[in-house]
């Protein structure tokens, strides 16, 4: 299966970028909803209560877990015959799993990185392969 990745930071065009291919090319691309949709644990909340339950309720071997667990529905979630569109890529999604176990644990990032590594290398599902495009807001 072939999947496309669009990364970045919010507001960098990630979504108007999915929505142009989509337009353009409606026969060639599937995209893929929200990582939150694809697992029943991620809360149904609101700024500030996502924020709270993110990093003060939820532990963050769970947090990594469910994005685990999620990146291995989403991954599921293909078309026959057209290329997944992917709303950010493993990699960005690995990358907060590391920067919330810096926040919350406060550890070194050496240490936060083998964990994040060591839980995604025993429980993702799959051989992560996406074209990654990462998108930098212009500076002006």
């Amino acid at each position: 299966m072939q999947k496309i990745s669009f990364s970045g930071l919010d507001h960098s065009g990630k979504s108007q970028q999915i929505r142009m291919l989509v337009h353009y090319f409606p026969q060639l691309f599937h995209v893929t909803r929200p990582l939150t949709e694809y697992s029943h644990r991620w809360p149904k909340l609101e700024c500030p209560e996502m924020s709270r339950w993110w990093f003060e309720t939820v532990s963050v071997e769970e947090l990594t877990d469910i994005f685990i667990e999620s990146l291995n529905r989403r991954d599921k979630d293909q078309c026959e015959g057209k290329i997944s569109v992917l709303d950010r890529g493993w990699r960005m999604f690995k990358a907060v799993c590391v920067a919330t176990w810096l926040t919350r644990e406060k550890i070194e990032i050496q240490e936060a990185v083998a964990e994040t590594t060591r839980r995604f290398l025993a429980k993702l599902d799959y051989e992560p392969s996406e074209f990654e495009i990462l998108l930098v807001p212009n500076a002006k």
